[in-house]
C-alpha cells in the first residue's frame, strides 16, 4: 500500500487474554487403523478424495436437506464419476471394496459424522467483537481457534506516543493529532496471546475523516509501538476505515500523517549570458531540509503572489543568494500551479518601478537562479515554503560601493538645473569617456563581475550590461525614466538602453559609443528607424511594451547638446617687457575655432608686480618678474606669458588745455 506521510494519529496498545483453549480438532479416520479411508457411498453422505493426500474430505447433508450432486469443478465432477466405478487406491470396484480384509465394514455412518462435526463447531467457533470509544468504532475478527468463545475486548487510554513516532519519520512527515488507547482481550478475567492473526477494522471519527478528505497531504497509517521499537504496519485505509491485523500483545498507533510534497528543482540561466548551468546544491539542500513539523508552525506566511514578490524583491536588493519564503495560498487548481506562482512572483519582484535599485537593476543583477518548493494541502489552500537561489554578478558589499560612487558622479556632473536632454547628454558622455570595454575577461564565463554596474562605475571596465546598468541607475537617480533593452546585435546577445525625453523614448548604446568624441556619437538618442544593427527580443516588441514606452518617430536633435570641445589655447606673446605704470593686451586663441565654450580665465603669479583683467589686459604695478596664465573653461587647457616689469615709464602724458 502506498503510504504518504500526513497528519493525525490514534495510538492503540493491544494485549490478548485467554482462559483456556479447546485444542485441535483435526479430522480422524474412524476404523481405518492408519489405512486410507476408501471412497464409499452412504445415505446423506458424499465422500470425495481430498486434495491433501491421505485425508478424505467429508461433505455432509442434514436429514432435512435434499440430496444433491457435488457442485465442484467439471474436472472434479469427472473424477467423482470415475471414483464411483473404480477405487482410487486399489483399483477394485465399489462392490468388491465394501468389506476390508479383516471383514470390518469401512462405512462411516452419518450419525457419527454429525456428532463429531457438532463437537468441532462448539470448540472452534470464530471470534468477533465491537467496541466504541471516544468516537472510534473498533471491530475485531478472528478465525476459529485463534480466540476462544466468550472473549471480549477492553479499551482504555494509553500514553501519548506522538514524539516517538515522529522520531522514526523523515523530516518531510509528522504526526498531526492523536488519541491513544490500550486494547486488551479478556476471557474469564485473564489475558491470552492469540494463536494467529486478529483482523482489526477501525472507523475513525467524522472530524478525523473530514480532515483527511480535505487534504491530499494527509494519509492514515498504523504503527506497532511494542517495546522500544516502532514499526510501520501493513494497513489499508479507505473512506474513513483503516484495516490491519495483529498476532500478539501489541501497542498500536493509528495515525494520520502530514507529509510535505517536494517539487522538482527548476534551474534557469539568464538568457543574455553564455554561462554555465547553475549548480543547484544550495536549493537542493533547502528542499532536503524541509520539515513537515516546521510547516505546521510557519510564521509570516504570504497569502498572495504580490506579497511573495515584495518579500523576494527586498531579499534580492540585499543580494541574499538563498531565499526562503513562507506561503499560504488559495485559488490554485492544483499543486503544479505553485511553480507558475513562483515564476510570476519573480517577474513581479523585478518589475520596473522607476526606483533606481529595482526593476531592470534587479532583473540583470543575477546571471542564474534556481527555485523549488515544498507544501502541504490544508483544506483548499497550499501551505509551505518557496526556495530561491541566485548567482549574483556582484556582492552586497560591492553594491554599497556602487551607491557611494553614484553619489560622487552625480555631484561631479552638477546636474541640478539642467534640462532632461542636458542631463542625458552629461551622463552619457561621462560613461563613454570613463568606461572601457572589458576585453580581458570577455571569454571568462566564470567572471560574472564584468556584467555588473560595479564593474562600470567602480572598476571603469565592463561589458555591455555593465554600461547599460550604470546608465539606467544614473538616469533613475536623476528622475528620468529609462529601461535596459536586451536583444541581438552583430550576431550575439547585447544590451542597450532607452530613455525618456518629453513624452517619447529614444535609443542609446553607450557601449558602442565608448571612447568617441561626442561629435562622433552614432548611437545617441535615436529612433528605432535610425538605430541600426540592433534587434530587440520579443518581450520588448510587444504591443503592451510599446504602449508603455512609446518610441519617438525621429532622432533627437542633438545640435544644442553636443558641444565642440576645446583642444588647445595659445597666447600671442609668451614673454613681455613693460615698465611700471604701463599696460599691455594679451590675446588668447582657442582651438578649434568653433569650440562651443570659448570662455577663459586669467591669473598672475604675483599681483604686486602685475595684474591682469578679464579681457587679458596686463597692468604693470612694480618692478620684477611674474607669470600671466590663461586657462580654458572647457578642458582646462593653459598657456603662459613671462612678464618683466622695469622702472617707471618714461612716456609723458600730454595734457590738452
Amino acid at each position: 500500500m502506498k503510504k504518504r506521510l500526513l497528519a493525525l494519529s490514534l495510538i492503540l496498545s493491544i494485549s490478548f487474554c485467554n482462559s483456556g483453549f479447546a485444542g485441535d480438532t483435526s479430522l480422524t479416520a474412524y476404523g481405518a487403523e492408519e489405512e486410507m479411508i476408501q471412497v464409499i457411498e452412504a445415505e446423506n453422505t458424499n465422500i470425495s478424495e481430498s486434495s491433501q493426500e491421505g485425508i478424505p474430505e467429508i461433505i455432509e447433508y442434514t436429514e432435512d436437506e435434499e440430496e444433491t450432486e457435488y457442485t465442484g469443478s467439471e474436472e472434479e465432477t469427472e473424477n467423482l464419476e470415475d471414483e464411483e466405478k473404480t477405487d482410487s487406491v486399489s483399483g477394485n470396484s465399489l462392490d468388491e471394496s465394501s468389506e476390508s480384509d479383516n471383514g470390518d465394514l469401512d462405512l462411516i455412518s452419518s450419525e457419527a459424522l454429525n456428532s463429531d462435526t457438532e463437537t468441532e463447531n462448539t470448540v472452534e467457533s470464530s471470534f468477533d467483537d465491537t467496541v466504541s470509544v471516544d468516537g472510534y468504532d473498533f471491530t475485531f475478527e478472528a478465525e476459529s481457534g485463534v480466540l476462544p468463545d466468550g472473549t471480549s475486548v477492553q479499551i482504555v487510554s494509553a500514553d501519548d506516543k506522538k514524539d516517538d513516532i515522529n522520531d522514526t519519520l523523515p523530516r518531510t512527515s509528522t504526526v498531526k493529532d492523536g488519541d491513544y488507547f490500550d486494547i486488551t482481550f479478556i476471557n474469564d478475567g485473564e489475558s491470552v496471546e492469540p494463536e494467529g492473526n486478529v483482523d482489526v477494522s477501525v472507523t475513525i471519527p467524522t472530524s478525523m475523516k473530514e480532515e483527511k478528505d480535505s487534504s491530499d497531504s494527509i494519509d492514515v497509517q498504523t504503527y506497532n509501538l511494542t517495546g522500544n521499537t516502532i514499526g510501520d504496519q501493513d494497513s489499508e485505509y479507505s473512506d474513513g476505515v483503516i484495516e490491519f491485523d495483529i498476532d500478539s500483545s501489541e501497542t498500536i498507533a493509528i495515525a494520520n500523517i502530514l507529509s510535505i510534497e517536494l517539487s522538482d528543482i527548476d534551474v534557469e540561466t539568464n538568457s543574455v549570458y553564455e554561462a554555465e548551468t547553475l549548480n543547484a546544491t544550495t536549493v537542493s539542500n533547502q528542499v532536503l531540509n524541509a520539515s513537515a513539523s516546521d510547516l505546521l508552525n510557519l510564521d509570516n506566511k504570504k497569502t498572495s503572489i504580490a506579497d511573495v514578490a515584495l518579500e523576494l524583491k527586498e531579499q534580492m536588493k540585499s543580494r541574499n543568494s538563498s531565499v526562503t519564503i513562507n506561503f499560504d495560498l488559495g485559488g490554485l487548481s492544483d499543486s503544479s500551479e505553485l511553480s507558475t506562482a513562483m515564476s510570476s512572483a519573480l517577474k513581479e519582484a523585478y518589475k520596473h518601478t522607476g526606483v533606481a535599485t529595482e526593476g531592470d537593476y534587479l532583473r540583470w543583477a543575477y546571471s542564474k537562479y534556481s527555485m523549488a518548493y515544498s507544501y502541504v494541502k490544508s483544506g483548499s489552500n497550499y501551505v509551505g515554503q518557496m526556495y530561491y537561489t541566485f548567482t549574483y554578478n556582484s556582492t552586497a558589499d560591492q553594491e554599497t560601493a556602487v551607491d557611494s560612487k553614484i553619489s560622487s558622479i552625480n555631484s561631479d556632473l552638477t546636474l541640478d538645473g539642467k534640462t532632461e536632454a542636458e542631463k542625458v547628454y552629461s551622463i552619457y558622455s561621462y560613461i563613454t569617456d570613463n568606461v572601457a570595454y572589458d576585453y580581458d575577461n570577455l571569454s571568462d564565463k566564470s567572471y560574472l563581475l564584468k556584467y555588473s554596474c560595479y564593474a562600470a562605475a567602480v572598476n571603469n571596465k565592463a561589458v555591455c550590461q555593465g554600461y547599460s546598468l550604470l546608465f539606467y541607475r544614473l538616469m533613475l537617480e536623476n528622475g528620468i525614466d529609462a529601461r535596459l533593452i536586451a536583444g541581438e546585435a552583430n550576431g550575439g546577445s547585447h544590451g542597450w538602453n532607452i530613455v525618456k525625453i518629453g513624452s517619447s523614448y529614444y535609443n542609446l548604446d553607450a557601449t558602442w559609443d565608448a571612447g568617441k568624441d561626442s561629435k562622433e556619437f552614432d548611437y545617441f538618442l535615436q529612433s528605432d528607424s535610425g538605430f541600426k544593427k540592433h534587434s530587440r527580443w520579443n518581450e520588448y516588441k510587444t504591443s503592451s511594451f510599446n504602449a508603455s514606452y512609446p518610441m519617438s518617430s525621429s532622432d533627437y536633435d542633438t545640435s544644442s547638446l553636443i558641444a565642440t570641445s576645446v583642444t588647445d589655447v595659445k597666447l600671442d606673446n609668451t614673454s613681455l617687457k613693460i615698465a611700471v605704470g604701463d599696460s599691455k593686451l594679451l590675446n588668447a586663441s582657442i582651438k578649434p575655432d568653433d569650440a562651443s565654450d570659448d570662455e577663459v580665465t586669467w591669473s598672475t603669479s604675483d599681483s604686486s608686480i602685475a595684474k591682469v583683467g578679464e579681457g587679458g589686459v596686463v597692468e604693470a604695478i612694480g618692478e620684477g618678474t611674474c607669470v600671466i596664465t590663461v586657462k580654458t573653461n572647457d578642458g582646462g587647457y593653459t598657456d603662459e606669458c613671462y612678464l618683466t616689469v622695469s622702472g617707471k615709464s618714461t612716456s609723458k602724458k600730454i595734457v590738452l588745455n
